[in-house]
């Protein structure tokens, strides 16, 4: 399928998202802008009755279970009404809700209409449902240390258990040897793990050393890395110790990669604030009049690339629509890119993609200029 905007850091295609799903490989979207259907009869794409919604949405979060990876985090648009009959489908698609976030637009028209002919609170929000997935790591606000000891790629742990178990001790034996109550457990057990201190550690060595059975190689005492070799057994612990701290640098690095990525804007709370999108600031059909009828402000798609997703990310929004997702990627400085796919049928008639096709050119050519 040949897109219709093609660029370094993304595609834009005209297509209906099932189409699209399928030339994505598994787990490679991190973040997901879902824009779609509100039932309120707004377009030709959004005249389902609102007890549809829930299963026109199902094929397509089952979709975003194969193409997200076990870090992804994904943003669903939605009336109150609309949001309430998709979260139940995302939840049973395994991924945990986080937060509702509120957009408050602070002057409508609503508000301007005769008192005497409302029935209702004029209703001046849009809601966002902020969900992500779980299935490696622990949630966000865990200690990444103990994240990273929960990993199966953890092989420190695993080591240092077995160096302790070859050398003929129990755990109970090792917190006899450092001193201690309970700290033997960080050390070589999953809940809570964290790295040997160098005191820590240089106490387990020689322990095994004076106390243990033989090592049956020729590498020296217990718990040394043939990385480097010393005369000096002191010298080989102490840089076994050095050489476990920068592999364990490394399963930092792996652990962070694979828990859901958060970074709060400054001063941003679950409730935004912003002005429907009017006038100069809406895209506009070729021959006149609004593009879209529900354009969102490109700020909010900026504000969730930010902070849901890392520079060469994946980001996927198979609603297009406007595509700001396209718009906020192609913005970005070269060392913090994201990668972009977008997704607009075109079904109603309007050609939507044209203008949103010329603006991205433009923003690549300034993004480039500058």
């Amino acid at each position: 399928m040949t897109p219709r905007f093609d660029h370094a850091r993304g595609r834009i295609y005209e297509a209906v998202a099932e189409d699209v799903y399928p030339l994505l490989e598994d787990e490679s979207v991190s973040l997901v802008l879902c824009d779609g259907p509100y039932a309120m009869g707004q377009a030709g794409w959004d005249e389902m009755e609102l007890d549809e919604l829930a299963e026109w949405y199902r094929p397509h979060i089952k979709a975003w279970g194969r193409v997200c990876c076990k870090s992804a985090t994904s943003y669903v648009w939605g009336t109150s009404a609309s949001w309430a009959q998709i979260h139940p489908v995302m939840l049973e698609a395994g991924w945990t809700f986080r937060v509702l976030i509120v957009w408050v637009k602070p002057f409508v028209q609503s508000l301007k209409s005769d008192a005497e002919t409302l029935r209702l609170f004029p209703d001046v929000t849009e809601v966002c449902g902020m969900y992500q997935r779980e299935e490696s790591y622990l949630a966000p606000g865990t200690h990444l240390q103990y994240a990273a000891g929960g990993s199966e790629d953890n092989w420190i742990r695993e080591w240092l258990a077995s160096e302790w178990k070859a050398a003929g001790f129990s755990r109970k034996q090792a917190d006899k040897a450092l001193g201690t109550h309970g700290m033997a457990g960080h050390y070589f057990g999953r809940s809570q793990w964290a790295l040997p201190t160098r005191e820590a550690f240089l106490r387990l060595a020689h322990h095994a050393r004076d106390h243990g059975a033989p090592h049956p190689g020729d590498r020296g005492p217990w718990f040394t890395i043939q990385k480097r070799s010393y005369s000096d057994t002191f010298l080989h612990l102490q840089r076994s110790w050095a050489d476990l701290l920068e592999e364990f640098q490394d399963v930092l690095a792996e652990a962070e990669k694979k828990r859901p990525v958060f970074n709060l804007p400054p001063k941003v709370t679950n409730v935004w604030h912003h002005e429907s999108i009017q006038g100069a600031k809406r895209l506009s059909r070729k021959g006149g009049g609004a593009l879209h009828p529900c354009q969102k402000p490109l700020a909010f798609s900026r504000r969730m690339i930010a902070a849901s997703s890392r520079p060469g990310d994946l980001v996927l929004e198979p609603f297009g629509g406007t595509c700001r997702a396209a718009v906020a990627c192609l913005e970005l400085n070269e060392d913090q890119a994201r990668r972009f796919v977008c997704i607009e049928p075109n079904l109603d008639g309007v050609d939507y993609l044209g203008p949103v096709i010329d603006e991205c050119r433009f923003t690549a050519a300034q993004e480039s200029l500058f």
